[in-house]
Parts: C-alpha cells; sequence; structure tokens
C-alpha cells in the first residue's frame, strides 16, 4: 500500500538506519537532509514532558522530575489515585499511547499499578521514578527497542 512504501522509503537504507531494518528491499539510502536520527541533541532541552499526578502523589519527586519536562512521561500516583485512574479510560489511553509511541516513562508504585492495568509491560524505557538521572537519559530518545512489539508493521 502506499503507506508501507511511503514508510519503507524514508525508515531506513538496506543496512538500517539507527537499528531499523529496511521493510522492503531494496530501499533507496535514506537522505541525510531528511532525517531526525542523529540530529537529535543530547539534551531534554525544548522538549516537553507530560506528568500525569494526583492529590496524594510525592510532590518532592514530581519536582525533580520537572527539570525533564510531550517528549517522555511520568507517572508518580498514590496507591489510591492509581487504583481510581486505573478504571479510567483517558487514564489507560494516556500510558498506553506514550508506550506506542516509544517515549520514556518514569513511574513510582503506583505508576506501576496503571501500566499493569493498562496492559502495558515494562521495558528498559520504563524507569524507576526515583532515578531521575536514568529517566533523563532514557528521555533524551526514543525506545526504539520498543518498536516491533507495538507496531505490526514495524
Amino acid at each position: 500500500t502506499g503507506s508501507a512504501s511511503t514508510k519503507a522509503s524514508v525508515s531506513a537504507s538496506p543496512t538500517g538506519s539507527a537499528g531499523t531494518p529496511c521493510l522492503h528491499p531494496p530501499c533507496p539510502p535514506v537522505s541525510p537532509a531528511l532525517q531526525i536520527i542523529g540530529k537529535i541533541k543530547d539534551t531534554l532541552e525544548g522538549r516537553a514532558v507530560g506528568i500525569l499526578v494526583n492529590d496524594g502523589s510525592d510532590a518532592g519527586l514530581v519536582a525533580a522530575l520537572r527539570k525533564a519536562a510531550i517528549d517522555a512521561v511520568v507517572v508518580v500516583l498514590s496507591t489510591g489515585g492509581a487504583k481510581a485512574l486505573s478504571t479510567e479510560g483517558a487514564a489507560i489511553d494516556f500510558v498506553r499511547n506514550a508506550f506506542g509511541h516509544l517515549k520514556a516513562i518514569a513511574i513510582d508504585a503506583g505508576g506501576q499499578m496503571l501500566l499493569q492495568a493498562a496492559g502495558v509491560t515494562p521495558d528498559a524505557g520504563v524507569v524507576a521514578a526515583k532515578d531521575t538521572a536514568k529517566f533523563i537519559d532514557a528521555a533524551k530518545t526514543r525506545q526504539r527497542a520498543r518498536e516491533p512489539g507495538v507496531w505490526a508493521l514495524a
């Protein structure tokens, strides 16, 4: 289809770009002028981080993670907040979409509860919210290793 051939023509050369294989070889080389991968700066400056909190969230932890502050997501919830949000479609969609869009996600115990309710299995791009340095490092790029598990055409 048109969308598959469009993706193949821009996603990678036959050897792959950033580990992404060409979907339908032979693929033309990727134009450096059109390529985002490799141009991303090693900083979160100019990026936004979505933070899902509730009234019982750890304010100190949220304040520390706002320094990374949608290119990444933080889910810091109290146990009661996580239980309540685990039945809310918007909250479930929020974490599923963040995961599906290859965002780094920082979670606390409440965040873990919400991810579990959403059917999201944490990977290397889902980090403990208290490890702010690891989160900031993960948030500098998309979690490309996750792609084959979330996109049927990857």
